[in-house]
């Protein structure tokens, strides 16, 4: 069994048995509900408590449980760019604010550095009159 054959198996018995995505990631617990979705959707992984909650809630045998608990190879099965609106708009937010985000966190960075070497010189500035 492939990680998508898992994934189609956990989508098909949450509509066979009317689930919703809340009452699914209460059953399982350990992480945020948005990771819970991604991790039964194929994106990540699951902690190995959490793949036995979600074991016995969706009734999997060992080695589906411990497909859960793998690290998934992420964006294998995604076309690029998106073909859905709603995560092209996501895409498309990184792809036209990403290089403003990075010049605006290489600012930060920089400015950061400048200030604790600014520090680091005081620092020894103090160290070497106090040695006086």
């Amino acid at each position: 069994m492939k990680r998508a054959d898992l994934t189609e198996k956990l989508l098909d018995i949450k509509r066979e048995k009317g689930w919703s995505w809340k009452y699914i990631c209460e059953q399982i617990g350990g992480m945020a509900p948005v990771m819970i979705t991604s991790a039964i959707l194929g994106n990540h992984k699951m902690t190995k408590p959490m793949a036995a909650n979600a074991a016995k809630l969706f009734g999997l045998s060992k080695i589906e449980q411990s497909m859960l608990n793998e690290v998934p190879m992420r964006g294998v099965e995604s076309p690029m760019p998106p073909t859905d609106p709603l995560i092209y708009r996501f895409y498309e937010l990184v792809l036209v604010n990403g290089p403003a985000w990075k010049a605006r966190l290489a600012r930060s960075t920089c400015a950061m550095r400048a200030r604790l070497s600014a520090l680091s010189s005081i620092s020894r500035a103090s160290r070497m009159v106090a040695s006086l």
